[in-house]
């Protein structure tokens, strides 16, 4: 739905609590029309407090207009990112290049 959005976040793992997603699911989404990234996570990168979220699963989504990056799967174990478009990715910087961002850490 245009002018819409939806928002699912764990908080950052610290020494007293430790929070990721396990079976997290991201499919047949359309988003468009996004400011900033249009799937992404947040996690705790810093391998000494390493908490990854686990059996993440990206695919089938369609991301039209988007001005960042597409997808960061980021601090997670072995994402799975499969089957997913960006039609106009990064439209809102002047940075050229058009992508599915995956990040390895």
């Amino acid at each position: 739905m245009d002018g819409h959005a939806f928002a699912l976040a764990a908080l950052e793992s610290s020494e007293r609590f430790r929070e990721n997603f396990d079976g997290l699911l991201i499919e047949h989404c359309h988003l468009v029309h996004v400011d900033r990234n249009a799937i992404t996570m947040p996690g705790n990168l810093q391998r000494n407090r390493w908490y990854p979220s686990l059996h993440v699963i990206i695919r089938d989504n369609l991301l039209e207009d988007i001005g960042c990056d597409g997808i960061v799967p980021l601090a997670c174990d072995g994402a799975l990112v499969k089957h997913n478009i960006l039609k106009g990715g990064r439209t809102g910087h002047d940075d050229p290049r058009s992508r599915l961002l995956i990040k390895r850490r």
